[in-house]
């Protein structure tokens, strides 16, 4: 009797320790958009405005077009999990804006913060319920990665495009 008392005690603790803090991925999404975030706007900031303009290739994204399609990432992969942009946001005009580098700098960190403030609304429940975008159908805990993975994705050639130009990341003096 009392090992089975001991056995119980032990296993309501441990499966105690087990569960998983309430919004956790939107939480962890969050903080790994902040990591991306941070990169990117630090690099955006290390680009010359006048490199803006710049692309390694025809038919790629300039740097302004990346820092754009970023921020419009952002508000179309919320929108998609069911949170909508603000009413100024002009998603299918966003990459090819004409705008400066401050403003391009307001957009993009407005888009993060777009993310951070409404990703919470979500409840856990919600997580497994499907989304649909134009090329899969996934759930919304499966869409919290992509943000992730586009924001990376995008840093990625950010990275590239600073190096190709002679900027060096300012994590990386």
């Amino acid at each position: 009797m009392k090992h089975n008392l001991l056995f119980v005690s032990l296993l309501a603790c441990t499966m105690g320790f087990a569960q998983i803090p309430d919004q956790a991925v939107q939480k962890e999404t969050i903080a790994f958009l902040g990591f991306n975030e941070q990169a990117i706007t630090s690099l955006a900031k290390a680009i010359p405005e006048d490199k803006y303009g710049w692309k390694p290739a025809d038919g790629v994204r300039s740097v302004r077009e990346v820092l754009l399609h970023v921020a419009g990432g952002n508000y179309f992969l919320l929108m998609n999990m069911g949170i909508a942009p603000p009413p100024t946001i002009d998603l299918m005009g966003m990459e090819k804006m004409e705008a400066d580098k401050d403003k391009i700098l307001e957009i993009l960190q407005a888009s993060f913060k777009h993310v951070s403030d409404n990703l919470l609304s979500f409840k856990d429940s919600q997580l497994s319920e499907k989304v649909k975008f134009p090329w899969a159908e996934m759930t919304r805990h499966a869409a919290c990665f992509l943000l992730i993975d586009h924001t990376g994705e995008h840093k990625g050639q950010l990275i590239a495009y600073a190096r190709s130009n002679g900027i060096v990341p300012p994590w990386s003096n």
